[in-house]
């Protein structure tokens, strides 16, 4: 479970165990306003987020259950983000500007690079 403080802080806690007890919350470096979480091919928990300056941040476990890796920019521009894994194993990002375009951006081989954000056709309208 992640969540975000007024501040801007992110904290998470876990189970210790499936029904068992959770653990104390633990602060993770970095400033975020939406979090957005998902699952890697290989079952480690992707993080994507965006701050208050419309930047758009990933950051992954390195092992199921262990550290993270340090917060990565992916793009600008964007204030809320959502995040899947598909079928296939590669994590699916989509994001929205302030003035309703949706963008999307995917991993080309799963747990490997980022395509480039591409606008997906429609949008929203504010």
């Amino acid at each position: 479970m992640f969540g975000i403080a007024s501040n801007g802080g992110i904290s998470h806690a876990w189970q210790s165990s499936p029904g068992g007890a959770w653990s104390s919350w633990v602060k993770i470096e970095g400033r975020l306003d939406r979090i957005a979480l998902t699952r890697s091919f290989d079952g480690r928990l992707v993080a994507v987020g965006t701050n208050t300056s419309r930047g758009v941040f990933y950051k992954t476990q390195l092992s199921a259950g262990g550290q993270w890796s340090a917060w990565t920019s992916i793009g600008n521009g964007l204030t809320d983000v959502a995040a899947e894994t598909n079928a296939d194993g590669r994590v699916e990002l989509f994001a929205v500007a302030p003035n309703g375009v949706v963008s999307h951006r995917h991993q080309i081989t799963p747990n490997g690079n980022w395509s480039a954000w591409t606008t997906v056709e429609g949008g929203l309208r504010p």
